[in-house]
């Protein structure tokens, strides 16, 4: 009686390293179709490519809509114009003030 030997593993031993790496990227295409596949559903074209066709996924399709308070919206925007309107003006003194002390400077230095 001759042993049992798994076919499989006799006929790797004949492929050369181009045909293992043929079939192992056909093998991975395979798997990719086939996940690609439990996704969608497989659409031959009028033009007779196959392609998947997937449904649209929405999110937050159970979320309400943001509505803002207008009030609330006013009143943000009234606060920061009225901070940078303070903060212009306080600019423009604090500078006045420093051009001041150097004309007075000026005019000690020169009337000496």
């Amino acid at each position: 009686m001759e042993p049992k030997t798994d076919r499989s593993s006799n006929d790797h031993e004949h492929y050369s390293v181009d045909e293992m790496m043929a079939r192992l990227k056909r093998h991975n295409r395979d798997k990719e179709q086939q996940e690609k596949i439990k996704d969608g559903e497989l659409v031959t074209r009028p033009d007779g490519s196959q392609v998947i066709k997937v449904k649209k996924r929405r999110r937050r399709s159970k979320q309400p809509s943001k509505k803002t308070n207008p009030k609330l919206k006013w009143a943000i925007i009234g606060t920061a114009s009225s901070l940078a309107l303070v903060t212009c003006c306080l600019h423009h003194l604090y500078y006045s003030q420093i051009q001041r002390c150097i004309l007075q400077r000026e005019n000690r230095n020169f009337d000496h």
